[in-house]
């Protein structure tokens, strides 16, 4: 007998690591122990939490037996179907640590908990407040039972109990049987707790697993912000072994749904300032984990109030990156149904936080694919008006050039004419207008071709005095009109310039027409020229009201005119930006200064050409 003792408790540790059930576990150990010879009268298996006990379906009828003669006392909760909770006040709650418990001290081993027999059966079925030990003895009595003792199954976690009795007239084991149970004990623990590691580890596999499908999700780029949130809360729920979900995502002072198992609330907005659960949620960055929901008057839930919540327990989780709520993962009817327990929680809110990040990323790409979109069409639209814009000027300039020719060659007709005083000031003043429009012309055709970038100079050696004196003759009336005084301080042997001579001289007119434009009358306007490393720098500089620092960058752009400017002006607000795309296609840059004393100096470099 003692060879096949020694045998079954040999071959027991190996036969449990072939199974995974926990029922199935409790229903071989104890077979074990009624091999072994130990008088177990009834086998528990407990939850998946290890916090409850279910009778293995072998020991029903004996269960069966012990109801009937409580049949009065017991509690009206009380179903065999229903798992016994070893929490809150229940006797039994030292076998969550792992403790023996028994009736007796003398069947107690070191460590044990010794309970009375009214306790024991408080434990094992709930009795009303009215039963008492004279009936709890009366019943051990009539079972012929002397002794409990309630051994538990599994070290760190509840696996299953099994409860062995002792008929003996001294409640006592008999031979051997303490050292059996001692070491039954000491094999079983072990094993169980490796198979729960192994099943942490599967658990810890699983979440890997899922946590790199969320990421490959996120990062796809062509699919969208609502099918990524789908997949994923698919990926949790499955995980997490949940029925039904919702992720809704923060878009300002509202929650929006963006994914849900029940399509029907999809889209639904709800204010973060609502008494509700996912906005309390979203406002503290605080989890929630409800098994009651209906019965706590801090949220509304009723239908009337367009709860998304319908179920009585309810877990809402912060989805959150950094300090920034992102949104909140709601999960309701877990499957087996009861709440969540603390370390399910722990768990799924640890998961959650590892995920944050992925959706923080797609969250600000959806933006960012969304402002691309509107930038696309906004760069659309502006091509579109750019060129009806460009068409619009080059037929404008068209139907001017014919028109405006004829005009010119008809006032030079009549300057050969003998006209009175007042005839001839009005033939100047019909020169000057005819020569402002041919500017204008002129500015137009060169800047759009300059910006379509279909400008070709025609470069060779230029002398800038030279082309400074021919473009101030041209110019005499105009100058003569405003009584300006023009000091060309620029040395005429100063070294050539590669440069287009009929682009260079519009620089020279654009530049001084705009200084006479911003001059008081009879003032002075001086040309300067200077040599530098490869280049020479054209400075002219008036006695206007000078250029204020802020604008000295803005002048230079299209259509852009001095803001300090006062009165009547000849300024189209083209010349300038035609000075500044000609002279930076010659290579040079063109800027303003304070002039010497009072008023604004421009300037502007241009390549020396290359001695052959």
């Amino acid at each position: 007998m003692t060879e096949d003792r020694e045998s079954i408790l040999y071959d027991l540790p190996r036969e449990l690591l072939l199974i995974r059930e926990p029922v199935k576990l409790v229903s071989a150990i104890d077979q074990a122990a009624q091999k072994l010879g130990l008088p177990v009268t009834l086998g528990f298996a407990a939850d998946s939490k290890g916090r409850s006990l279910v009778p293995l379906s072998e020991y029903h009828s004996a269960m069966e037996r012990f109801v009937i003669m409580l049949e009065g006392t017991l509690h009206e909760s009380f179903s065999l179907n229903k798992p016994l909770s070893l929490g809150g006040d229940n006797p039994l709650k030292p076998l969550l640590e792992g403790r023996i418990i028994t009736s007796h001290e003398r069947l107690a081993p070191v460590g044990g908990v010794v309970l009375g027999e009214k306790e024991f059966i408080e434990g094992l079925v709930p009795c009303r407040s009215g039963f008492s030990r004279e009936q709890s003895e009366a019943i051990i009595k009539t079972l012929g039972i002397t002794g409990i003792c309630a051994l538990p199954l599994g070290g760190r976690r509840l696996v299953g109990v099994l409860l062995l009795t002792t008929t003996l007239e001294r409640p006592d084991w008999e031979e051997g049987q303490k050292e059996l149970l001692s070491r039954l004990a000491g094999l079983v623990d072990p094993v169980l707790d490796s198979l729960a590691d192994q099943e942490s580890l599967k658990t810890l596999a699983r979440e890997g697993q899922a946590w790199f499908e969320i990421a490959r999700i996120m990062a796809l780029p062509r699919l969208s912000l609502d099918r990524k949130l789908k997949i994923s809360m698919g990926a949790i729920l499955d995980l997490h072994h949940v029925e039904t979900g919702s992720i809704m995502i923060r878009q300002g002072r509202y929650l929006v749904v963006r994914a849900a198992s029940n399509k029907k609330i999809l889209g639904f907005r709800q204010h973060i300032d609502t008494n509700s659960i996912s906005a309390h949620v979203a406002r503290t960055g605080m989890s929630l984990n409800l098994g009651h929901v209906s019965g706590d008057s801090r949220f509304s839930t009723s239908p009337g109030d367009r709860s998304i919540y319908r179920c009585d327990m309810a877990l809402a989780v912060p989805i959150s990156f950094g300090r920034k709520i992102l949104g909140v993962l709601s999960l309701t009817n877990r499957a087996g149904g009861g709440p969540f327990d603390p370390a399910e929680e722990r768990r799924i809110v640890g998961f959650v936080g590892r995920i944050g990040g992925f959706i923080d990323r797609a969250l600000v790409n959806e933006v960012l694919i969304k402002e691309r979109a509107r930038l696309r069409k906004t760069n659309e639209t502006l091509k579109r008006l750019e060129k009806t814009k460009q068409d619009l000027t080059n037929m404008v300039v068209h139907d001017l050039k014919g028109p405006l020719a004829e005009v010119v060659a008809n006032i030079h007709l009549l300057s050969d004419e003998s006209l009175s005083e007042l005839g001839r000031e009005a033939l100047e003043s019909a020169l000057l207008g005819t020569d402002a429009l041919s500017l204008l012309i002129a500015n137009l055709l060169h800047i759009s071709r300059m910006e379509e970038d279909r400008f070709d100079l025609k470069l060779s050696h230029v002398s800038v005095y030279t082309v400074i004196q021919t473009t101030l003759n041209r110019l005499k009336t105009l100058l003569d009109q405003h009584g300006h005084e023009v000091v060309l301080a620029i040395e005429p042997d100063l070294p050539r310039v590669e440069a287009d001579e009929e682009v260079l001289s519009r620089i020279i007119q654009n530049l001084v027409v705009n200084a006479v434009d911003h001059t008081p009358m009879n003032g002075r306007l001086t040309f300067r020229g200077f040599l530098g490393k490869g280049l020479v720098t054209v400075s002219l500089a008036d006695q206007g009201p000078g250029v204020d620092p802020a604008y000295r960058e803005v002048i230079f752009e299209k259509f852009s005119r001095n803001p300090d400017r006062k009165g009547p002006s000849l300024s189209t607000g083209l010349g300038l930006n035609f000075c500044k795309l000609a002279v930076e296609a010659h290579g040079g840059r063109i800027w303003v200064q304070e002039a010497p004393g009072v008023g604004a100096d421009f300037r502007f470099t241009l390549p020396l050409a290359e001695e052959k």
